[in-house]
């Protein structure tokens, strides 16, 4: 991570490797279905830049953040079998672009949002919008106790 005054730049690699395994099994109709064992290694590459605007002594901030993201599925074909063999859609190389937002309103509660657009480099994949938010209220639980000694 490296900065200038409030400006953060936060370089990121990530490698995901995920993998599924499923038994054959068959519906209620007996038919056959086969979804076999699945693996995928994903590798991220790209950065945050984020900016905060205000910080107090009250622990009240916001900052915003955009990100730019590569990422690439190492992946061979795979199939399933619902009677008849199917190929599964592969994921290809992507780009994220996107930007959020964080919010320390109070002590205790703090607001959270991000967008991202996945836009597809390859034929395959797929492109779209996803979006998160969070409202986050921190809570203490204090419990006193007596000892009384008989």
């Amino acid at each position: 991570m490296t900065g200038y005054e409030s400006l953060v730049f936060d370089p990121q690699v990530q490698v995901i490797y995920k993998n599924l395994q499923f038994d054959k099994t068959s519906n209620i109709d007996g038919f056959d279905i086969e979804m076999g064992k699945h693996d995928q290694w994903v590798m991220r590459v790209g950065g945050r830049m984020t900016k905060i605007l205000t910080a107090s002594q009250t622990g009240r901030f916001v900052s915003f953040n955009g990100k730019l993201r590569l990422a690439h599925n190492f992946g061979e074909k795979q199939f399933v079998h619902f009677g008849d063999e199917f190929q599964l859609g592969a994921f290809g190389s992507s780009l994220e672009v996107g930007g959020g937002f964080n919010a320390q309103l109070s002590s205790k509660f703090a607001l959270h949002g991000n967008v991202i657009y996945q836009h597809r480099l390859t034929k395959a994949g797929f492109s779209g919008i996803s979006f998160s938010g969070k409202l986050h209220h921190h809570f203490y639980l204090s419990i006193k106790y007596r000892m009384i000694y008989i």
